[in-house]
């Protein structure tokens, strides 16, 4: 598995956004600066994604699929620090569940 960082408040606005395509491995992970409820949204992004919100402990707290242009918040449960963002059924493919830790 191979994951951009999104660590800037440009880098995680934009996301993945425009692109075209991504390999099958590939996907992004997003850094906050606090931990809390974060949420992510489709815009502007044709790639079907699956997201793994993850605290602080990289617990992962709820996993959410996401569907292409689909501005709807996709919220954590609960307060995270960091999102995985990959294509839409990684997780379930690579049995990657909640609680286990990254």
């Amino acid at each position: 598995m191979k994951a951009e960082v999104a660590d800037t408040i440009q880098s995680r606005t934009t996301g993945l956004m425009y692109r075209k395509s991504i390999k099958p491995d590939e996907g992004m992970l997003f850094i906050y600066k606090q931990n809390k409820y974060q949420c992510m949204w489709m815009k502007n992004t044709s790639i079907p994604l699956s997201v793994a919100f993850i605290d602080k402990n990289f617990k992962i707290i709820n996993i959410r699929q996401m569907k292409p242009y689909d501005e709807t918040p996709h919220c954590s449960s609960s307060a995270s620090k960091y999102a995985l963002e990959m294509r839409s059924g990684w997780f379930k493919k690579n049995k990657i569940t909640l609680g286990q830790k990254i």
